[in-house]
């Protein structure tokens, strides 16, 4: 891929992916016309849609010191997304209902300026990894939240078992075919303010996670309360975890806009995107500036 398109780039470390079964229906009332849920039969019969709860820690490259006095990294976050296919193009997405993560500018100002659901909250990662056997010796995970959306609270085991060698998971031929359901995206989609969605790309090098399991589960307030799903939480459809994720990086962002007479079309047209884009820079223009002024008043003679 030409450097040019590459947003950003990262380490991404303690990297966990746990993921409920539940009603397509359920999910589909969040997602916009043009993409539906991918679905898989459930050991039922049922067709079941995918809902991942994503952790991870990341670290991003190149950051300023500016960035990294004020918002210093690793970034801890607790993601939710569903697997989607483009029923244009039919190729498939992430939908991103949303992400949690304690950060100035990868927070706050992505929701302040674009009206991206990310919230600004402290994410606790209690985690030992025990470099001989390779397995996590512990995983806990907490969030408050922020103004009661996303309160959660769990704590993980590792088996120790690769996914490729652990018995299949339901709704799947092999394993390998879940890992490329549940795992990393090639592409993310989030909803902005406007109705304008933000594509992003995203690669990896190829990981191969140990299978996981819920060890206690007291709250995933976003999927109960906020998306009003109704799952057992302490009972998932399978639990992943990787120590370290290689060669992460986002590509760049590309926004569309859903025209007046078509809902299901969605088009980059100069003069309603540009005038969505010279809103969402303003609005960016204003929040470094009122950064700065209390950066440098706080710090002032120091």
């Amino acid at each position: 891929r030409n450097p040019e398109y590459i947003h950003g780039k990262f380490d991404i470390l303690h990297h966990a992916i746990i993921t409920y079964a539940v009603a397509p229906q359920a999910l589909q009332r969040y997602i916009h016309k043009r993409y539906v849920c991918e679905t898989f039969t459930d050991t039922d019969g049922t067709d079941k849609a995918l809902v991942s709860v994503v952790i991870s820690q990341s670290t991003p490259h190149g950051l300023r010191f500016i960035n990294r006095l004020i918002d210093p990294p690793p970034y801890t976050s607790v993601s939710y997304r569903c697997l989607v296919k483009d029923k244009v193009f039919w190729y498939r997405s992430t939908w991103m209902f949303a992400a949690f993560q304690k950060s100035l500018f990868y927070s706050r100002f992505s929701r302040r300026v674009y009206g991206l659901p990310l919230y600004n909250t402290k994410v606790h990662l209690n985690q030992s990894f025990d470099m001989d056997q390779m397995r996590y010796k512990s995983f806990q995970v907490s969030c408050d939240g922020e103004k009661g959306i996303g309160r959660f609270n769990m704590s993980l085991l590792d088996t120790g078992t690769p996914l490729l060698e652990a018995p299949t998971f339901p709704g799947f031929d092999n394993n390998e075919s879940m890992l490329a359901a549940v795992g990393l995206p090639s592409e993310t989609v989030t909803p902005g303010q406007a109705k304008v969605l933000y594509r992003q790309g995203m690669q990896c090098t190829p990981f191969h996670p140990a299978v996981g399991k819920m060890d206690q589960c007291s709250s995933i307030a976003f999927l109960t309360d906020t998306l009003g799903l109704h799952v057992n939480i302490e009972k998932p459809h399978s639990v992943l975890l990787q120590h370290r994720v290689e060669g992460m990086q986002t590509l760049s962002m590309d926004a569309e806009v859903e025209t007046e007479h078509d809902h299901h079309d969605l088009g980059q047209g100069a003069n309603l995107n540009s005038r969505i884009q010279r809103k969402a820079m303003n609005r960016a223009f204003a929040f470094t500036d009122t950064i700065r002024d209390k950066f440098y008043k706080e710090n002032a003679g120091k």
